[in-house]
């Protein structure tokens, strides 16, 4: 994990953590989310080895999702007072070419060197998934 950390955070570009308007639009909001983010690209390791399993859980959990590909990996920092809330992994309106079918999360970061931070999963809007999928 601390090898991940250094070989993608130090000297590496850092933006702030946008959110999707409901519009559409990218903005800053830090009442929804308060994140630094930095980008991973296929050919990193931690890039790789995410993908080695998610498809690895695709084909064994027999879901068998056509996968034809993986986003750039988003590693968010939290900072004293930082969070994301409530949210979909993706949000309408959304690119009819693009459809998440899987997301996962590790966890960087030694679980005892803070409070909070825990990873709660509930159940999407159905509106806002078919609307994806149309």
């Amino acid at each position: 994990c601390q090898e991940t950390i250094d070989l993608n955070f130090l000297g590496r570009t850092q933006e702030p953590g946008m959110s999707r308007s409901r519009e559409g639009d990218m903005t800053l909001d830090e009442g929804r989310r308060k994140t630094i983010i930095h980008w991973v690209k296929p050919g990193a390791t931690i890039f790789d080895a995410m993908y080695h399993y998610i498809t690895v859980a695709n084909k064994s959990a027999k879901w068998n999702y056509d996968l034809s590909g993986m986003e750039d990996v988003q590693i968010g920092q939290y900072e004293d007072g930082g969070h994301y809330t409530w949210h979909a992994d993706i949000d309408p309106p959304c690119d009819q070419n693009f459809q998440r079918k899987l997301s996962c999360s590790i966890q960087l970061s030694d679980e005892n060197s803070y409070e909070g931070g825990d990873l709660i999963l509930q159940n999407a809007n159905q509106l806002q998934i078919q609307h994806c999928l149309q």
